[in-house]
């Protein structure tokens, strides 16, 4: 269930699989479920813009770029590049 200021609940269903898609993170295109048309409307009525609402697809894992990560196989989903992001109140202050 998601909530957000003036808007009815949006009421989802996680462990049905939707219709197939594919998502862009900067450069790599995964596959994807799409959550549904009203999933859509109620993020593009909140955000101002028009706007999917996608899940990961597990069966096809996203590999970090090696070049960073060397032998490590470092597995993500959505996020930028890493599973483990790292930030420090230093950084977030500038």
């Amino acid at each position: 269930v998601l909530r957000a200021p003036g808007m009815l609940s949006l009421h989802l269903h996680v462990d049905r699989v939707e219709a197939a898609t594919k998502a862009r993170v900067w450069d790599d295109e995964v596959p994807a479920y799409d959550m549904g048309d009203t999933a859509a409307q109620w993020f593009t009525d909140f955000l101002g813009q028009k706007l999917r609402l996608v899940r990961f697809d597990p069966e096809h894992p996203r590999v970090s770029d090696t070049a960073w990560t060397g032998d490590v196989k470092a597995l993500n989903q959505f996020s930028d590049g890493f599973p483990l992001l790292v930030v420090s109140e230093a950084s977030l202050a500038d």
